[in-house]
């Protein structure tokens, strides 16, 4: 079965309508009036939506890091939006601390396969940094 890939469009749309969705499914708890079970059950589904998102934010900047390289040029999406460098550009649109978008963009190197034999993920044994 063939299957039709979304445009930009319709897969923003459909972000926004489930950002949308899970606020006002938020705005709905109340915490304090929850019983136990209900509480834990709560707890649990927050934490799965959570790690959707983490995973997605991870995923996104990696992928806007690797867009915004200044190696690129005037090709670079930083450099097209008026930003510096990547950490720039994602710490505007985000309004995360540079610190964080540093470790999401390392993050998702890692998990893309960048890992280096001087990262040590791939068992070397790597000198103590500090």
């Amino acid at each position: 079965m063939l299957k039709t890939r979304k445009s930009d469009a319709e897969v923003i749309a459909q972000l926004e309508r489930a950002e949308a969705s899970v606020a006002a499914a938020l705005a709905e708890v109340d915490y304090a009036g929850l019983r136990e079970e209900g509480s834990l059950a709560v707890m649990g589904v927050v934490e799965k939506i959570g790690r959707r998102v983490d995973g997605a934010r991870v995923a996104s900047a990696t992928d806007v890091a690797t867009r915004a390289d200044s190696a690129l040029g005037h090709e670079s999406l930083a450099y097209k939006n008026g930003c510096r460098g990547k950490y720039e550009l994602i710490t505007a649109v985000t309004r995360v601390s540079g610190s964080e978008a540093k470790r999401r963009m390392r993050l998702g190197g890692l998990i893309s396969g960048a890992a280096t034999a001087a990262s040590g993920l791939l068992g070397q044994e790597v000198p103590v940094q500090h």
